[in-house]
């Protein structure tokens, strides 16, 4: 085809060929030029209708910018993509700021040592660009006062790639920790890592030698404070064996509970305000008759009102034989199970432990689980005191508080520790097995509030098919396409055969319970409010944890670092504080290998529980006579249990000295 234009002329003459090959000559006039300008289309547009027309159209414009893209799926279910973990990256990064600022939430942490590009020096821009890509310096946990819930079977790897890699993240920003540890390896790694980080370690170990002191007497304010006597007590008992579940008479758990309380009032207002005080006031020979007295006497030795108070109830039930003696009973079961030597030495006397940590401070709770249900009471009742005692006032930087295995333990008041202290600067970190295990210690509603209070949930596999099954449905489902291919075949003298394909969409789960119930070591799902976009959050986060050789190298030599120093410096550490004791107690006494100060020490609160609640006067001449060999037997007693057991620790030290 050939065109052409002659010019100036008025017509234009395009030549074409058709199939004949024959030249058509079109010619067309030339279209004027037209002379309306721009003032003449908006006069156009000045009427009334034209306005209300375009404003309507800006108004349905915002109108579908606000409510957002529709889509036609049926779900709503998916993973994170690079914008959710962009956005977590961004949140830690000012978060991290914000705390080295000295603020106390909200707070970052972190799962491996962030490796950034540029040696850190864009660190802001860097870490989104290294996020953007597709290789994020770490795992981030911003908003962990929000809480942290770990879950996973033993050998899942939850306490070495979560647990453990948080906690060290929290050494690196220099922030106070409290580490509850069932097992003892926590110990033995975190000890020597704090202290690789410039940490001071204290270490409450009931029954072993590096452990230190913590008095729960210390933190009553004084003998008239009965709410923090009624707390530990109440958390004693809670704790002690077959009580929680028991399904016995509650007269007796009740009443039982409100004298622990009347006795840790007591043995607070004596020389010794300690457990060891509290054990040799219940063990006293007729005791209801010396509370008796000690309540109604007429001189300066009458009991505080706000002490005797306490003991209303069961000074009530003095003419009931057998009801005191079920009372008395639960309160002196109890406290009897403390007093064995080699435990003592860890609750008598003042706290060397520091109640309320600064930042640099770790202290650690180990539990013997050979002797857990003497153990869980004391530990339940201090580190319940110390987390109260650190977040009861708002602080000037985040405390972090990890309880692995916490079924293992009874804090009845969790919730509250979550809820409650976030805004105080309170970082919970709770690991669990299961779910179902998590129910059985706390029952099913107080388990449930306690796991949807912890914000983050990082899922491990649980080994428990309702566990990996609520997970599933909690992440939400994701369309898929299923076609169906189907034949039909005509009958007749031409038959033929039709094939015919449908299309049908089905709903399956995003992650599946079986596929959970696979996840090999290290493998897990994280939901954390952080990772999400601007209308949503709480997207499933699925991957294998990335524990870098460094980390692995820097916790191996931590635990060799415990063995090799760290637990003899404890020791000695320990040892050097027991002498001042002895040293400023002991009187008249010499420490002797058979009566050493922890014996003359349990002896000296025997005889003045004696002297502080003593037998009225109308006794003295006859049942006060029968009741002193009952004391000096008690004495005697304990003499001969503390030499058995001195000699079997010189046997063991002497043992562990040739080893």
């Amino acid at each position: 085809m050939n065109a052409w234009c002659r010019e100036p002329s008025l017509f234009k003459k395009i030549e074409m060929n058709d199939i004949n090959q024959q030249n058509i000559i079109i010619a067309t006039t030339k279209t004027a030029t037209t002379s309306n300008s721009f003032d003449e289309v908006l006069t156009g547009l000045n009427n009334p209708d034209t306005l209300t027309m375009l404003g309507i159209l800006a108004g349905l414009l915002v109108v579908s910018l606000f409510l957002g893209k529709k889509t036609n799926k049926i779900t709503s279910g998916r993973f994170v993509n690079n914008g959710d973990k962009l956005q977590a990256t961004k949140k830690a990064i000012k978060q991290i700021e914000s705390v080295k600022q000295g603020q106390c939430q909200p707070c970052t942490l972190w799962s491996g040592t962030p490796n950034y590009w540029f040696k850190g020096k864009l660190r802001g821009i860097g870490a989104s660009w290294q996020t953007m890509l597709g290789a994020s310096p770490t795992v981030w946990f911003p908003h962990a006062e929000r809480g942290i819930l770990v879950i996973g079977a033993p050998g899942s790897g939850k306490t070495f790639s979560i647990i453990d890699r948080v906690i060290e993240s929290a050494y690196q920003q220099g922030l106070p920790v409290t580490i509850y540890d069932k097992k003892g390896d926590q110990m033995e790694l975190h000890a020597a890592l704090a202290t690789r980080y410039g940490y001071s370690v204290r270490v409450f170990a009931p029954g072993e030698p590096y452990s230190g002191v913590i008095n729960p007497l210390d933190f009553m304010d004084s003998p008239q404070d009965a709410t923090m006597a009624g707390e530990i007590g109440q958390i004693i008992i809670q704790n002690s064996p077959g009580v929680k579940n028991s399904k016995g008479d509650s007269f007796f758990q009740l009443n039982g509970a409100m004298l622990a309380k009347g006795l840790l009032q007591l043995a607070k207002s004596s020389k010794y305000p300690d457990l060891a005080m509290v054990y040799a006031l219940a063990r006293l020979p007729q005791f209801i008759q010396r509370l008796e007295y000690a309540v109604y006497r007429e001189d300066e030795h009458r009991l505080d009102p706000w002490i005797a108070s306490t003991f209303a109830t069961f000074l009530s039930s003095k003419d009931a034989e057998k009801t005191v003696a079920g009372i008395k009973a639960t309160a002196e079961t109890t406290y009897s199970a403390f007093i064995q030597k080699d435990l003592l030495r860890a609750f008598i006397g003042r706290s060397t432990i520091p109640l309320k940590q600064k930042r640099k401070q770790l202290t650690i709770f180990k539990l013997d689980d050979k002797r857990r249900s003497v153990l869980a009471p004391l530990l339940a009742t201090n580190i319940h005191l110390c987390i109260v005692e650190n977040l009861s006032e708002k602080r000037d930087c985040p405390y972090v508080y990890s309880l692995d295995e916490f079924p293992s333990i009874y804090l009845d008041r969790t919730v509250n520790y979550v809820n409650e202290y976030r805004s105080n600067g309170g970082v919970p970190i709770v690991g669990i097995q299961s779910l179902n295990q998590l129910y059985e210690t706390y029952g099913n509603q107080k388990g449930k509030a306690i796991a949807s209070a912890l914000s983050t949930h990082v899922l491990f596999n649980p080994g428990d098919v309702e566990t990996a099954d609520s997970y599933s449905k909690r992440y939400g489902e994701t369309e898929v396409l299923i076609k169906n291919r189907s034949t039909g075949r005509s009958m007749g003298r031409h038959g033929s055969r039709s094939v015919n394909w449908s299309e049908q969409i089905h709903k399956k789960p995003l992650i599946t319970a079986d596929e959970i119930l696979r996840f090999r070591e290290g493998k897990c799902v994280i939901t954390s409010p952080a990772y999400g976009n601007g209308r949503e959050a709480l997207f499933p986060y699925k991957l294998k944890i990335p524990v870098s050789k460094k980390d692995k190298q820097r916790a191996k030599q931590s635990e060799q670092l415990w063995s090799e120093s760290i637990k003899a410096q404890l020791i000695a550490r320990c040892e050097r504080q027991q002498e001042k004791i002895a040293h400023s107690n002991t009187e008249e006494l010499e420490v002797t290998e058979e009566r050493d100060w922890i014996t003359n020490e349990l002896n000296k609160r025997i005889e003045a529980a004696a002297r502080l609640l003593p037998l009225p006067e109308e006794l003295t001449d006859s049942s006060a006579v029968a009741a002193q060999p009952q004391t000096q037997k008690l004495i005697e007693e304990l003499n001969q249990a503390g030499r058995a057991i001195a000699l079997s620790s010189r046997r063991k030290a002497k043992s562990v000295q040739k080893s």
